[in-house]
């Protein structure tokens, strides 16, 4: 896409316009999303291994649902700096902040299950 709004669009050509707004913006949103992911995730990996180290393999639910929000938290605040801090003014980015927040507490709320599961089919 990015090659493609290098070509001169014709004149009866109404689309281009926003095809440039949205696709003109994409190679922030994939570096914001690519750094946010590799360091939330490594915080992730390195704070269930504490916690499991803390709380001696019990506690699974806990371990499963700290180090998942705090490296959600930790993921949301990158990205939404890297992707649209002077884009979008501080109102709207507060909004994309917790709007996205509160969907990824809710989804890793409910994975707790799943981590019960694979452990159960692990033994």
């Amino acid at each position: 896409m990015q090659i493609t709004l290098q070509f001169i669009p014709d004149e009866s050509d109404f689309l281009s316009e926003h095809i440039s707004a949205i696709f003109s913006f994409l190679p922030r949103i994939a570096f914001a999303s690519l750094v946010a992911y590799l360091i939330s995730q490594s915080h992730d990996v390195w704070f269930f291994a504490k916690l499991k180290k803390m709380h001696k393999k019990k506690h699974l639910w806990l371990r499963n649902n700290l180090s998942t929000l705090t490296s959600q938290l930790l993921d949301n605040t990158i990205f939404t700096l890297i992707a649209f801090a002077g884009v979008f003014s501080w109102s709207i980015i507060g909004q994309i902040f917790i709007t996205s927040l509160i969907l990824k507490v809710i989804v890793a709320a409910c994975d707790t299950p799943f981590v019960y599961l694979a452990r159960k089919i692990k033994q």
